[in-house]
């Protein structure tokens, strides 16, 4: 049997289901931030640990140690030490 590349591929795409046939791509939400004196607070920190399906206190620890600043969660917000951190919504992009 002598297959070419284009008979092998047609015939892979019939065979998978009609979830994997699907080409969306993955996005994460932009992140909302302000800065109130020296804290930057990032708004939707929730829905940002959500769509990344991860623990947000993971996040949390992971973003702390990252921009070597004290972080803290409530409410869905993430508020971080220190004014050089104005620049996390770059990072996170």
């Amino acid at each position: 049997m002598s297959y070419n590349y284009d008979q092998l591929l047609e015939r892979t795409w019939a065979n998978l289901p009609e979830k994997l046939r699907s080409t969306s791509r993955f996005e994460i939400p932009r992140v909302k931030t302000f800065v109130h004196g020296k804290q930057t607070y990032i708004q939707n920190f929730k829905e940002i640990t959500d769509a990344l399906n991860r623990k947000p206190q993971h996040l949390l620890r992971f973003l702390s140690k990252e921009l070597a600043a004290p972080a803290v969660m409530f409410n869905g917000q993430m508020l971080a030490g220190g004014e050089k951190l104005a620049v996390i919504e770059n990072a996170m992009l």
